[in-house]
């Protein structure tokens, strides 16, 4: 049986990398569903940021994989936050 894995991580200054799964569906449609929504609430979060903490907010949807990357003013580094999804094949 084929399932699809949503994971989120983030790659950042104060933690390194965080992974977390989000979800495992049967259809790559709803998997596609909480891969977005996620990546929604990311992009908000940014923005919400206030523009002396962050700059260069950008983002970047394909078909299996959705990026948010930006700087953090404070530490001078790129941080970044990403969900994708895997495929998986259970045996039965």
């Amino acid at each position: 049986m084929k399932v699809f894995v949503v994971i989120e991580c983030g790659h950042y200054s104060v933690n390194d990398l965080l992974c977390n799964v989000l979800g495992v569906h049967t259809t790559l449609e709803q998997a596609k569903e909480e891969m977005l929504a996620c990546h929604k609430t990311a992009v908000e979060s940014a923005n919400l940021i206030d523009k002396e903490f962050v700059s260069n907010i950008s983002t970047e949807i394909d078909e299996m994989d959705c990026t948010v990357t930006y700087k953090n003013k404070v530490v001078n580094m790129t941080e970044r936050h990403f969900v994708f999804i895997e495929e998986r094949e259970l045996e039965n």
